[in-house]
């Protein structure tokens, strides 16, 4: 059965993720656009305060990481990371997850920069910009009209040329991206800190 776009929230810093718990009220919304690709039925759900919700699961370990008041290097802690990672994606096919970021209503070239800079790491175990600095810098703010097309490095890295055909077959599974991801010096930290940035709190 194909998998049918849909059922991603808005995080607080505009990108798209699991629907893991209606906390106060859902406002489905279709949103459209010119890229080509299929449009996402978005679920935004607010705080109170008119914030958007974020994911406490990755939060509650980020802060710990953060903290150190949890053992980063234990077996048990890098499994709850890995496991918070699956679920936060909300699909378990990283393309069908990253080419969905492009619905978005509200991000950038700089939310889009930053996906590119996450692949380069995936790939090289190197970013352009810490994520400190990616998360002292991305909100939802940042919209512009830039052309919200796939870079020709996320074409690269997706197998797929500009016209959408599939030049190669990668791995798109969630859990081979994760592994590799991992696999890459201080890939778990950067893992965690991308978790962080994609789904959690800007408090």
């Amino acid at each position: 059965m194909p998998e049918v776009r849909g059922q991603f929230k808005i995080y607080p810093r505009g990108f798209l993720g699991a629907h893991l718990r209606e906390r106060i009220e859902r406002q489905e919304r279709l949103m459209e656009n010119n890229t080509g690709f299929v449009p996402v039925k978005v679920n935004a759900f607010k705080k109170p305060n008119g914030v958007d919700d974020y994911n406490h699961e990755v939060e509650a370990l980020y802060a710990a990481y953060i903290k150190r008041s949890a053992d980063s290097t234990s077996f048990e802690f890098r499994n709850k990371i890995l496991h918070a990672a699956l679920r936060a994606f909300g699909t378990p096919n990283f393309r069908f997850w990253f080419e969905a970021q492009f619905e978005s209503p509200v991000l950038s070239d700089l939310h889009y920069r930053f996906l590119d800079d996450t692949l380069g790491f995936i790939q090289s175990g190197r970013r352009e910009l810490a994520l400190e600095t990616w998360a002292a810098i991305i909100s939802i703010s940042n919209k512009d009209d830039g052309d919200g097309k796939l870079s020709e490095k996320a074409l690269d890295f997706l197998g797929i040329s500009a016209n959408g055909v599939t030049r190669y077959v990668r791995p798109a599974h969630m859990t081979d991206i994760v592994q590799s991801w991992c696999s890459q010096p201080n890939g778990i930290e950067d893992l965690l800190g991308t978790l962080h940035i994609l789904f959690g709190t800007t408090a």
